[in-house]
């Protein structure tokens, strides 16, 4: 059994899970993802790496209280048990090995898919790159990416598509304004199906090196998919074991819409 240090909710659809589980927190870094078993419940439920405390042996994960799986884990109280924690599965994002002293990096996170750009524009700060945020989502209270974590970056937008957090737009009707604005090294996205691809198909244009994540697949807005591959150039990429980051040149978007 694994203690839940903290269950807060972030979001109006995520939920932040504190677990204590040392040996995986030692073990674990951005572009893996865990699975959880809560008691007496024989599902699985995979959930988003979104920041590790090694010191204190503590692993921090979002989640969308979907099914009664979920909607369990939601009101859960601090201190409460996971019966099992399963992972990482997957790799580290690869582009974290690379050196980025001094070059221009874009992340962009669409809704709760935005748990997982702190680490990443973390880590990409900490090697020395200029790191711009972009923050997207329906309305105030379903984004992210906060501002405390768009205060490491050099550029931070927040947009809603109401107006009520931020700017009124969305990511796929500014993103041609945004990429005019600085000629980037690389971009990261993180969201739906139509974000990555929209944002992929536009990055390609300008030849930006972009990399996708999957997480938000595995947790859609209508009900868990357990997506375990990606077509890229007409091979199948498992994602247990490459990771939810995926270079996104040569990725199959439409069959990606199909497994969903």
């Amino acid at each position: 059994m694994f203690k839940v240090y903290k269950n807060v909710e972030m979001t109006k659809e995520g939920y932040l899970f504190g677990i204590e589980a040392a040996e995986a927190s030692r073990q674990c870094a951005p572009g893996q993802y865990f699975e959880l078993a809560m008691p007496g419940d024989e599902h699985r439920i995979p959930v988003v790496l979104t920041d590790i405390l090694p010191d204190r042996g503590i692993i921090k994960v979002v989640f969308r209280p979907i099914n009664d799986t979920t909607r369990a884990m939601a009101v859960m109280e601090d201190g409460g048990e996971v019966e099992g924690v399963f992972g990482p599965y997957g790799r580290k994002a690869p582009f974290l090995d690379e050196e980025w002293e001094g070059k221009q990096v874009l992340v962009i996170a669409e809704d709760l898919a935005g748990a997982q750009a702190y680490m990443i524009i973390h880590d990409l700060k900490k090697k020395g790159a200029a790191v711009d945020a972009v923050a997207g989502g329906r309305t105030k209270g379903c984004l992210y990416l906060s501002e405390f974590t768009g205060e490491l970056c050099r550029d931070y937008l927040n947009l809603s598509e109401d107006g009520t957090q931020g700017e009124t737009g969305t990511i796929c009707g500014k993103i041609d304004d945004i990429l005019a604005k600085t000629d980037y090294n690389m971009c990261v996205v993180m969201g739906s199906v139509e974000i990555l691809q929209v944002v992929a198909k536009k990055t390609a244009m300008k030849n930006i090196p972009t990399w996708i994540s999957v997480d938000s697949m595995v947790t859609s807005k209508d009900g868990y998919r357990f997506l375990d591959h990606v077509m890229v150039k007409g091979e199948r990429v498992e994602i247990r074991e490459q990771g939810t980051m995926m270079k996104a040149d040569g990725v199959d978007f439409e069959e990606l819409k199909g497994q969903l």
